[in-house]
């Protein structure tokens, strides 16, 4: 296989999308693969302009953690909505988004997702459920009708484990956002 790039008009990839594609959805990060006999290309999708309306209605916090194809999206301002009334503060949803930026992405997530784990986890765990979705926001994407038929120390478990990878992997992962091109939506100065 080799890897080459389509017409001209497309948005460059970035060195993220190169280091971290395998790691991400196809559909995530927006790149449409085409397997012919040949090669395999990888095309992305030309980004939309930034809707004002859409980027006010986003905390910059929350917009500078989102690849810029997503916070182009309709869909992720219902999704941050809906995130928001599951957390006290907006500083505590804006560090759920850093630990687990997939609950708004728009492809994987629905309001309808958020507010239904949310419920499924207060009636499992009670008080103990803002603790869980703090240490793994991510349960906020799951099926709510799944999720129902977990027991409270498999949703705690999970919590656990998705908390020691972020402690582990999260300083990584921001490293790697640190350096220029990690988002084809950043400018890069050299």
């Amino acid at each position: 296989l080799s890897f080459t790039q389509r017409p001209t008009n497309q948005s460059p990839i970035s060195l993220t999308d190169m280091l971290l594609a395998p790691l991400l959805s196809v559909v995530a990060s927006g790149f449409v693969p085409t397997l012919t006999t040949s090669a395999l290309h990888i095309v992305r999708r030309p980004a939309a302009a930034i809707a004002p309306a859409l980027m006010a209605a986003l905390p910059q916090p929350v917009a500078e953690l989102l690849p810029a194809a997503v916070r182009t999206e309709q869909g992720v301002v219902p999704l941050w909505r809906a995130l928001r009334e599951v957390y006290p503060s907006e500083e505590a949803a804006v560090a759920a988004v850093r630990r687990n930026a997939a609950v708004l992405m728009p492809y994987m997530n629905t309001p309808a997702n958020i507010r239904g784990s949310w419920l499924v986890v207060q009636r499992l765990c009670g008080e103990e459920a803002l603790e869980i979705v703090t240490r793994n926001p991510g349960v906020l994407g799951c099926n709510p009708e799944a999720l129902s038929k977990a027991s409270a120390d498999q949703v705690r478990n999970a919590a656990n484990v998705a908390n020691a990878f972020e402690s582990v992997l999260g300083p990584v992962r921001r490293l790697l956002q640190g350096i220029p091109g990690w988002d084809e939506g950043k400018e890069v100065k050299l």
